[in-house]
């Protein structure tokens, strides 16, 4: 996962601001953490303990905003914002 991590948010040169990567970031953490199918009580809760801890500060988000400060521009995070799985996430990112 940090490979994909790493791929999705080296798009191009920076540019953004700290607050929109930290939007970009919460918005990918979404994807990342969303249930697929039909997801039980307990599983629904553990994916919603995983998406907080991830959003929360810690080193993964940290690097996660570094690199898209360093790599990635406007219109990587508009697409981003727009994105609602991870295959629309990764064609922001395709060329």
């Amino acid at each position: 996962m940090k490979r994909l991590l790493f791929v999705l948010l080296c798009g191009c040169s920076g540019g953004l601001s700290p607050g929109e990567c930290n939007d970009v970031v919460d918005r990918m953490i979404d994807i990342f953490t969303k249930p697929g199918g039909d997801a039980s009580k307990d599983h629904l809760k553990a994916t919603e303990d995983w998406r907080a801890k991830l959003k929360g500060d810690n080193a993964t988000k940290q690097y996660m905003r570094d690199v898209c400060r360093t790599s990635m521009k406007s219109g990587h995070a508009a697409c981003v914002k727009e994105a609602q799985d991870d295959a629309s996430l990764a064609k922001c990112f395709a060329g």
